[in-house]
């Protein structure tokens, strides 16, 4: 578990089968990570298709993690949660 790792932090996805970090659903998630004061890096998907002519790590990398953010903050994700800021 996570004791054993000695992690002192996570990477995840902005967005995962098509659940993004702002869902309620994850809210155990947050409380626990701001329980043991961790680290969370959000990780926009890459793996979107391309726009423009340009790839998705040029177009969408940017603007992925400025809309998750923006979308967790509307949501009161970090209201409640002020260590994962």
């Amino acid at each position: 578990p996570i004791n054993e790792l000695g992690a002192d932090g996570f990477a995840v996805t902005c967005c995962y089968n098509g659940v993004y970090l702002s869902d309620e659903s994850l809210d155990s998630v947050w409380q626990e990570l701001d329980k043991r004061k961790a680290s969370m890096f959000a990780h926009p998907d890459v793996y979107v298709a391309g726009s423009l002519g340009r790839a998705a790590a040029l177009m969408a990398v940017a603007s992925g993690t400025v809309r998750t953010v923006v979308n967790m903050i509307y949501a009161g994700t970090f209201r409640t949660l002020p260590t994962c800021i």
